[in-house]
């Protein structure tokens, strides 16, 4: 028969691996939410993985280089003068990074 103090401590490891598992689930499905398919050793392209290559590289914006459409612009972030399919969704340009950030404000 298995005293009470036994089974008290396998509930404990029990429940300690199911919420081991629930936050490597979470953290997988935050890392490839962006929909696209998940290859180990593949070049990574979500917004995610650049920032985080960025952050390596020593500085906070993501790898990327700035289309030359929109370092001609007077206002990269107007949607009437900015070209169609140039430009990141959510990001912010500087006259040569790209920052992941979703709204720019003026003061």
């Amino acid at each position: 028969m298995i005293s009470r103090s036994a089974a008290r401590c396998a509930i404990e490891r029990l429940l300690l691996g199911i919420v081991f598992c629930l936050v490597a689930l979470f953290y997988v499905w935050t890392v490839s939410s962006n929909n696209e398919l998940w290859g180990w050793g593949e070049k990574q392209r979500d917004y995610y993985n650049r920032l985080l290559h960025g952050f390596i590289n020593g500085h906070l914006y993501m790898n990327i280089r700035v289309p030359e459409e929109l370092l001609k612009l007077d206002d990269p972030y107007d949607p009437q003068k900015r070209p169609p399919g140039v430009g990141l969704h959510d990001a912010s340009t500087t006259t040569e990074d790209i920052t992941c950030i979703s709204e720019r404000r003026r003061w």
